[in-house]
């Protein structure tokens, strides 16, 4: 036996062990791959979802300051009367642009929308008290002397 060589070497069989770990090495670099390509696209979607949603409470706060708008106050002081008509006014017109436009307003167009509601809001708090605060002052004009003075003019030309 001397002059036979013994060759040893190992006999690499294909076992469910080396199967299983060429496996998870593969799903290993398509996970990694996914993160990769997947985190790009991930970020483009939630800056997108952050529209939607900045879309979304600008609709649902025009509402609710919609409704607000049409509460009515126990006492009715004709100025904050006059001036929620105003504010409902310039929401009616704010409806329909909103209605045709939202879809494609710039997100910081849509966000000065936002603001202008909560200001909008806060106006309306006011003046939907109890006893109304208003924002401007009722002013009552005094037109007895005008009156008589054009009175005057006109008996006088009469007479002529």
């Amino acid at each position: 036996m001397a002059k036979e060589k013994i060759i040893q070497s190992a006999n690499f069989k294909r076992d469910y062990i080396t199967t299983m770990a060429v496996g998870i090495f593969i799903l290993m670099v398509a996970c990694e791959l996914f993160v990769a390509i997947g985190t790009p696209i991930a970020i483009s979607h939630s800056t997108l979802y952050a529209e939607h949603g900045t879309r979304q409470k600008m609709v649902s706060s025009f509402d609710s300051l919609r409704s607000q708008c049409n509460q009515k106050t126990k006492v009715q002081n004709p100025v904050a009367v006059m001036e929620k008509g105003l504010i409902r006014w310039d929401l009616d017109l704010l409806s329909s642009h909103l209605r045709e436009y939202n879809r494609s307003m710039p997100v910081e167009d849509v966000e000065n929308v936002i603001q202008d509601i909560q200001q909008y809001n806060t106006i309306l708090l006011r003046l939907n008290k109890n006893e109304p605060v208003p924002y401007c002052q009722a002013q009552t004009l005094k037109l007895d002397k005008i009156v008589n003075r054009i009175e005057n003019q006109l008996n006088s030309r009469k007479e002529l």
